[in-house]
C-alpha cells in the first residue's frame, strides 16, 4: 500500500471568493448545480413549475436554460459539461426507462442508448473530444463502465479484478476514466481506466480501506474519498492521488471528521464537501497544497457541497436553504 502525505489544516477564510445563488427555473425553488466549464457554463438540474425535475445549463451571465427532456420523458439531469457546451446527463424515455443524454451546445438531445439487451443507462461526464463516459446495470445488482464515442459507438469497459461492478465518474483530455469497482453492498476501490480500456486500482492512504474516484485533471491528478480505517472509527476523508498514484489526506474542518473531494482542475484547486462536527457538511475548497477553506454561504442556510471548479478557480455546487431545500450555487 502506497505511503501517504497527510495535511489539510486550519481552515482559512476563502480570499476574494464571493457566494452567488444562481437560482432556478421560473416558478422553481430547487436546483443544483454539478459542472462547471472553462466559459463559466454551468450543469445542472432544476425543479420545474409543474413538480417535475430538469436538465439545466447556466450561461455565464446566470441566465439559466431548460435543456427538457427525452420525447415522452418526465424528466431529465445534467452532471457533466465541456468547454464546447456539450452537456451530459440521463432522463427518462417514453417507456419509462433511463437513458444517457448528450444535449449540443444548441440544446438538441441525443439518446445515447445502453447495451443490448439493457433498458437502462446514465451519462456523468464528457470530455472536450466529445467522448462520454456512463454506466449501466444489464444485471440487476451488477454495474459496469460504458464510453461512448463522439459517434455513439458504445464500449464497455470492465472492472478491477475481484469486484463484480463499477462505476464511472470522470474523463479528461487524454481519455483516463477516473471512477471506482465495488461489490454491491461491499467494498469499492478507486479505479482508473487508461484510453485503452484497462483499469488499475488506486490505493487509499496508509491503514486505509474503502475508497473512490470522484475526478481527475487534464494532468492526471485525481480526487475522492477513503475510510480512513477501524483503528480511528471508519470516517470519511478526502484524498488526492498524484499522477504517479501517491495519495494525500486532504483532511477536514476543524472538529470535523469527514470530508469529501468531488472535482479538481489542472492547478490541483479541489473542490468538496466537510463537516466541522456539527450537524451538516459544507462546501469546501482546498488550494494546491492542501489547506482547506470554507466557502461562504448565506446567513441561515443548512450547509451544501461544492462539485466542480474549473481552471479559473469558479466552484459549483449548492447550498441548503433554511427550509433543507437545495439551491444551486457558485463561488468566484
Amino acid at each position: 500500500m502506497a505511503s501517504a502525505a497527510v495535511t489539510g489544516g486550519a481552515a482559512a477564510a476563502a480570499p476574494a471568493i464571493s457566494y452567488v445563488n444562481l437560482g432556478a427555473l421560473p416558478g422553481a425553488s430547487t436546483s443544483e448545480a454539478l459542472a462547471v466549464n472553462s466559459r463559466g457554463e454551468v450543469a445542472g438540474w432544476s425543479d420545474t413549475a409543474s413538480g417535475g425535475t430538469d436538465a439545466v445549463r447556466w450561461s455565464p451571465d446566470g441566465t439559466i436554460t431548460d435543456l427538457g427532456t427525452l420525447p415522452g420523458g418526465s424528466y431529465s439531469e445534467a452532471l457533466g459539461i465541456n468547454n464546447a457546451g456539450c452537456v451530459v446527463g440521463d432522463g427518462d424515455n417514453a417507456a419509462g426507462q433511463d437513458h444517457a443524454i448528450v444535449w449540443a451546445p444548441d440544446g438538441k438531445a441525443t439518446d445515447l442508448g445502453t447495451l443490448a439487451g439493457g433498458n437502462n443507462s446514465d451519462g456523468v461526464a464528457i470530455n472536450d473530444a466529445g467522448t462520454a463516459v456512463g454506466y449501466a446495470s444489464p444485471q440487476g445488482s451488477v454495474w459496469v463502465t460504458l464510453k461512448w464515442s463522439r459517434e455513439g459507438t458504445l464500449t464497455q469497459l470492465g472492472s478491477l479484478a475481484g469486484f463484480a461492478s463499477s462505476e464511472p465518474t470522470a474523463i479528461n483530455a487524454a481519455a483516463t476514466i477516473a471512477g471506482y469497482s465495488f461489490t454491491f453492498r461491499g467494498p469499492s476501490q478507486a479505479t482508473l481506466w487508461n484510453p485503452a480500456g484497462q483499469p488499475r486500482g488506486l490505493n487509499p492512504p496508509s491503514g486505509g480501506t474503502i475508497s473512490s474516484a470522484n475526478a481527475i485533471s487534464d494532468a492526471g491528478t485525481v480526487v475522492g474519498q477513503y475510510d480512513i480505517g477501524p483503528s480511528v472509527g471508519h470516517h470519511i476523508q478526502a484524498v488526492r492521488w498524484a499522477a504517479n498514484g501517491t495519495p494525500t489526506d486532504l483532511g477536514t474542518l476543524p472538529g470535523g471528521t469527514l470530508s469529501w473531494a468531488e472535482a479538481i482542475n489542472d492547478a490541483d484547486e479541489t473542490a468538496g464537501a466537510a463537516d466541522n462536527g456539527g450537524l451538516f457538511d459544507y462546501p469546501v475548497a482546498w488550494g494546491a497544497h492542501g489547506a482547506i477553506a470554507l466557502l461562504p454561504e448565506p446567513s441561515g442556510d443548512e450547509g451544501g457541497w461544492a462539485q466542480g471548479i474549473n481552471g479559473g478557480g469558479v466552484i459549483v455546487g449548492y447550498v441548503n436553504a433554511a427550509n433543507g431545500q437545495p439551491v444551486a450555487a457558485l463561488w468566484r
